[in-house]
């Protein structure tokens, strides 16, 4: 039987390792595949047992916003974006991005395998947290979406309100800017070869929490999680196929009045190489617009 050596020799694995992982700090030139072989070399000593020095564990400043680690995950700026590595199957590895009070935040993801494309492994979970303010009371869940990847030519994306108290969902299905249809829906299916420009992992996902009111004066809080993706792509809703490049799922029967999001999580489960953030944007908190002035009903 073939003997793992690198279970017999893991002093070799963790030197080498380590001295990829130096490369995290590039040169002014840097070479692309050095980032990608430090975070490699993150997740093989995750496998061999080996604990990796705690300076990838420290916050890490990133797109203006302090990034810090969520369970074992290990964070580095590298010329792709921010590399989160060292994802393991707790689904509690991931990295929290402090906002100042915002009504949306994005994040672009990276790219990990150099082929151009946002990537997210098979049968690997990526779950999206949009965190703040619901009312008076901090540290809410206002918004939360996951996308898993059961092969290489889907990603099922799940929007999930509860914790703002909201189950009514709908979704909106866009192409080119034009809102195509509205959907009763919590979840929607993305369907393409698994290759080129219609790969399904998408690109960007925003999470947006902010007070609004209807034409009666009639006030609530609006919760919005949107993916888009990286071209026109297949996307099923409620059983039905649409040629699109963004969905949003919104809801609007939330018993809150206002809310705001002060920080946005992602979460990965069984993603060996981890992922990659290329950029972070936030929305500035603005009070919400009043049509009457009265106290809300």
């Amino acid at each position: 039987m073939k003997t793992n050596t690198n279970r017999r020799n893991p002093n070799a694995i963790q030197a080498a390792a380590q001295a990829c992982l130096r490369t995290l700090s590039p040169p002014a030139s840097p070479v692309p595949q050095r980032w990608r072989l430090a975070v490699q070399a993150v997740a093989l000593l995750a496998v061999c047992g080996i604990t990796v020095p705690r300076v990838l564990a420290q916050s890490v400043p990133f797109s203006g916003f302090d990034n810090s680690p969520l369970g074992a995950a290990h964070l580095a700026v590298t010329p792709a974006g921010l590399a989160v590595s060292n994802i393991g199957s707790s689904g509690q590895d991931g990295v929290s991005i402090a906002l100042p009070a915002s009504n949306s935040a994005e994040v672009v993801l990276g790219d990990l395998t150099g082929d151009g494309l946002p990537d997210l492994a098979v049968l690997g979970t990526l779950d999206v947290f949009g965190i703040g303010v619901n009312e008076t009371i901090p540290d809410s869940t206002l918004v939360r979406g996951r996308m898993f990847r059961p092969s290489q030519q889907q990603v099922v994306c799940t929007a999930n309100f509860s914790g703002a108290g909201s189950t009514a969902l709908m979704a909106m299905i866009y192409r080119d800017g034009q809102l195509l249809a509205e959907v009763p829906a919590s979840q929607f299916t993305i369907v393409s070869s698994g290759t080129g420009d219609t790969d399904p992992v998408p690109q960007r996902v925003k999470v947006s929490a902010g007070g609004s009111c209807d034409l009666n004066g009639h006030y609530h809080l609006w919760l919005t999680i949107g993916w888009s993706l990286r071209a026109i792509t297949p996307v099923t809703v409620g059983g039905i196929l649409y040629d699109a490049d963004r969905v949003d799922i919104m809801s609007e029967d939330s018993p809150s009045l206002n809310g705001h999001l002060t920080r946005m999580e992602l979460k990965g489960k069984n993603l060996p190489l981890g992922f990659v953030l290329a950029s972070e944007s936030n929305t500035a908190y603005s009070v919400p617009f009043r049509m009457h002035d009265h106290v809300p009903a």
